[in-house]
């Protein structure tokens, strides 16, 4: 109990600091529950409300789902279904600003902030003071008078990845299926190497994301935070995870298993285009940090280099470069495996995310020494050979480069016949 207390002074702490935060607030009540208080109810509501009023997608979301999962809620299922009809409206004005781009340039919520910090300094001061001499049960009081306070937010469309994809008849059969799952610090959400069983959405806290380079060490990738979905990639490709996913702190996220996939089926183009575009600007960042091409050059030519390269998914047997014949262009693997055989070798090579095949044809600019087949689905970006042949004079590090790995493969064939 007294960690509970503990969590409820930092967020309000939080929410003195960032007045207009929606999130603190849901995080508030969710402390007030773990504590037994039942006021956590009327500041859901409150919240819900107003973030459905301003279109904050994730907070409606959030809101809506800690008020319906609670064994304490007390509101009737006639209720629940008005909300629910509200939040797949919200949800589909978010997609059709998407569409459209209507978006407009408003005044952050931090901005807003930065400024009361200055006029608002003294109060805030006390506030805090308050807050670190409340007792227990006097903490839980000022609590509900904190939130309680009106917030006016201006409506900003901001879609959220991967749930603004839905139609709002697909969201109304998803939202039930939503879970509210709380990790804490050092737990993993996510881990390289194991099957997919769901993705979540990130509502408070943060999270490490690393994976494996090549040498078998641990690289830190990126940090993500509110708003952001993790573990999506298995609805583009059914592979194993691709990185670690670990909270950096208390971390609040909701789930949506593996098991409701099915459900997405009739939308499946619409949304795995969506998650094509989010997934592969992700994964091009973690490219770039394990990738020796990309590490050869400077960081504003690795954006131009990368302008070069197409995506393709290959389904898994599908042959991208077969022995004895052109070669097809330069390959880099985003995500899943390729098996690396040639005639005569008992024993497969295999190629992982990082990796890259197709160099040898295009700078011997002669047949394939070897054929790759992808072992099951698999992303990867293509530079065709038209295209390569441009690099050669803009970036001759990366030709140096894949010379070297060229020749290093070349001797491991050579050795291989010995």
């Amino acid at each position: 109990m007294w960690q509970s207390y503990s969590n409820l002074r930092l967020a309000m702490n939080d929410l003195v600091a960032q007045p207009y935060s929606l999130a603190k607030r849901i995080e508030i009540a969710m402390y007030l529950e773990e504590i037994g208080d039942i006021r956590f109810i009327d500041i859901l509501k409150k919240v819900l409300e107003q973030s459905l009023a301003s279109q904050q997608g994730l907070e409606s979301l959030w809101a809506y789902l800690s008020l319906a999962s609670s064994k304490e809620n007390t509101c009737n299922q006639e209720q629940l279904n008005q909300y629910l009809l509200q939040l797949t409206q919200t949800f589909a004005s978010l997609l059709s600003a998407e569409q459209s781009q209507n978006f407009f340039e408003t005044p952050s919520i931090e901005k807003a902030e930065e400024l009361l910090a200055s006029e608002q300094q003294e109060e805030k001061s006390s506030s805090h003071h308050l807050i670190a001499q409340c007792a227990d049960q006097e903490l839980e009081h000022y609590a509900v008078q904190l939130c309680a306070q009106d917030v006016k937010i201006k409506t900003q469309l901001k879609p959220i990845p991967f749930f603004s994809a839905f139609s709002s008849t697909l969201l109304q059969k998803i939202i039930p299926q939503l879970k509210l799952k709380t990790f804490e610090f050092a737990d993993i959400l996510v881990e390289e190497g194991e099957q997919s069983l769901g993705l979540y959405l990130l509502c408070s806290g943060k999270v490490n994301i690393s994976r494996r380079n090549q040498k078998g060490d641990q690289i830190d990738l990126a940090t993500l935070s509110h708003g952001a979905v993790v573990g999506e990639m298995a609805l583009l490709t059914n592979s194993p995870r691709v990185a670690t996913v670990t909270a950096k702190q208390r971390v609040q996220s909701i789930s949506l298993l593996s098991d409701a996939y099915p459900l997405i089926e009739a939308e499946k183009d619409t949304i795995k285009a969506l998650l094509s575009k989010q997934v592969g600007a992700r994964m091009l960042q973690n490219l770039i940090k394990c990738s020796p091409i990309f590490q050869s050059i400077s960081k504003e030519s690795q954006q131009d280099l990368l302008n070069l390269f197409e995506s393709e998914i290959a389904q898994a047997g599908d042959i991208l470069v077969a022995q004895g014949k052109p070669g097809k262009g330069l390959f880099l693997i985003l995500d899943g495996l390729i098996k690396i055989n040639r005639r005569g070798e008992l024993q497969y090579k295999w190629l992982r995310e990082g990796d890259v095949f197709g160099e040898i044809s295009l700078l011997n600019q002669s047949p394939a020494t070897a054929t790759c087949s992808a072992v099951r689905k698999t992303l990867l970006y293509r530079l065709s050979p038209e295209k390569f042949s441009m690099i050669k004079d803009h970036h001759p590090e990366v030709i140096q480069i894949l010379s070297e790995l060229s020749l290093y493969r070349s001797l491991d064939e050579l050795y291989s016949l010995i």
